[in-house]
């Protein structure tokens, strides 16, 4: 995996292997995402296996071409040319190891059964 890379099969299939919960992939300066990654702490005390990735480097959301680059990965990787990326970007892996991305981002990832009750 390039180092530069942020969306890739391994960080998946690792994330499936150790029965994370979710990805969340958040790019600073970007309110929404700076909500999702503020949670990560809180769920992980209350038994939520999250890990968080950060999209841009330290310029963040104002990174345009970081975050151009990270939108083009996550539509290769999910093989969805036209998908509509925003920040934060959050996978939910089920128990069989099933992923869904959470389109709505941090609205629809704080009304989910398993986290709406713990942040």
């Amino acid at each position: 995996m390039p180092a530069n890379q942020v969306f890739t099969h391994t960080r998946l299939k690792n994330a499936q292997t150790k029965g994370t919960d979710y990805l969340i992939f958040w790019a600073p300066g970007c309110p929404y995402s700076e909500a999702a990654r503020a949670s990560v702490p809180q769920l992980k005390k209350a038994g939520l296996k999250i890990t968080a990735y950060k999209v841009g480097g330290p310029e963040g959301i104002s990174n345009r071409p970081a975050i151009e680059k990270a939108g083009e990965e996550l539509r290769e990787l999910l093989q969805t040319p036209s998908y509509r990326v925003t920040w934060p970007q959050i996978l939910k892996i089920g128990k069989t190891g099933k992923v869904k991305v959470l389109g709505g981002g941090w609205d629809e990832f704080s009304n989910q059964k398993d986290v709406r009750d713990l942040i």
